[in-house]
């Protein structure tokens, strides 16, 4: 199974499970959840054993374009009226934190994956948006973070690409390569991982669970799911699925970059699926949720430029229909760490950041909001 992103390939091998073993916790799923979620138990001293049906660090954490902002995907408007102000200023606290902490990781660890601190704008593209990143900055304010309202001519200093009435600029987000960074978690923290291992079934015996691969068996005390693809006992009825494209340009030369971005900030558009455009490697990037529409898109955030497009990738993902992720108890010595949303890397993090609590069953108001007992009979 190819990785996802074609400019930042994982290239570390990591064996199939072919002879049976144990695990205090056996994790299904070698994303950024499922390793993040391994991490943090194995420095806590648990022995882990994750298994991926793929590769580590595979599928949508590879898709992903790793750009790290705070909340699940939603501006915090949209938060505060989903889940109330206290909850959405919680969710934009612990989004910080684990912002923070990759941050740290990488930096402490040196991690290779691409770390860069660019910052974003937020852009309006007539008056109506403009209006909401005023309430958007009065809102963040409101709650302690920081941000600049920027004018047209303004704008001109970061990006020249298209002509935009005004931008919400945010210092604060940075970028990595997920997959890259996945696997630096799991190398550092001496994590078990076993790649084309599929979980086949489970089953109790003897207050444990025994965990059935195509070649081995795991016995285990715990069993976390750390993926959205089944079984998952009946939690997909509040799936719905997305798609993401990424389009790279050939490798343009350092003044055609400077003339597009005379100071490097990534760029994203205000619309429900919205549009992130930026530059990487010396090429022009364009992220949409549909490829159909995409050379007219082209066009019109990159109308000075010739286009010629070398790279396309991207993959699907799950959300849930109130855009939180699931994290918890689903039955008996079976949990969940599931990144749900547009922002799955900062969330997969963070529900790994908190499994000590998951699996210790301790509770706090960011665990009640994300358990999987809000589905209530859905499940």
């Amino acid at each position: 199974m190819a990785q996802a992103n074609p400019l930042f390939p994982v290239k570390e091998q990591f064996p199939i499970l072919d002879k049976d073993t144990s695990a205090d916790i056996v994790i299904i799923g070698a994303g950024i959840a499922g390793i993040s979620s391994a991490y943090h138990l194995a420095i806590k001293g648990y022995k882990v054993v994750v298994l991926e049906e793929q590769e580590i660090g595979a599928g949508a954490t590879s898709a992903s374009s790793g750009i790290l902002y705070y909340g699940t995907g939603t501006d915090l408007v949209d938060s505060i009226n989903l889940y109330g102000k206290e909850n959405a200023e919680m969710l934009w606290e612990e989004s910080k934190e684990s912002i923070g902490l990759i941050e740290k990781i990488i930096e402490k660890d040196n991690l290779s994956c691409d770390l860069r601190k660019p910052g974003a704008l937020i852009v309006a593209k007539n008056e109506e948006e403009q209006e909401f990143l005023e309430k958007e900055l009065a809102c963040l304010k409101s709650i302690g973070f920081q941000g600049e309202l920027l004018q047209s001519s303004d704008i001109k200093n970061y990006y020249t690409g298209k002509e935009f009435l005004a931008a919400l600029k945010q210092d604060s987000v940075i970028k990595i390569a997920p997959a890259l960074y996945t696997v630096g978690l799991a190398k550092i923290a001496n994590i078990e991982v076993y790649n084309s291992s599929p979980l086949i079934s489970y089953k109790e015996e003897n207050n444990s669970i025994i965990v059935e691969t195509p070649k081995a068996k795991i016995k285990t005390q715990k069993l976390l799911f750390a993926t959205n693809r089944k079984p998952f006992f009946g939690l997909e009825k509040n799936f719905f699925i997305e798609n993401s494209v990424i389009l790279a340009s050939k490798k343009l030369s350092e003044a055609q970059i400077k003339a597009i971005w005379p100071e490097h900030k990534i760029i994203w558009t205000l619309e429900d699926k919205y549009d992130i455009i930026y530059e990487h490697d010396s090429r022009a990037i364009l992220e949409l949720y549909y490829f159909k529409g995409a050379k007219d898109k082209i066009k019109y955030y990159y109308e000075n430029l010739d286009f010629m497009q070398e790279h396309t990738w991207g993959d699907s993902w799950s959300k849930t229909k109130d855009l939180l992720p699931i994290a918890g108890r689903i039955k008996d010595n079976v949990f969940a760490a599931i990144a749900m949303g547009d922002q799955g890397i900062v969330i997969g993090s963070t529900v790994g950041r908190k499994i000590i609590d998951i699996m210790e069953e301790k509770s706090n108001p960011f665990l009640e909001l994300i358990s999987p007992k809000r589905f209530g009979n859905n499940i």
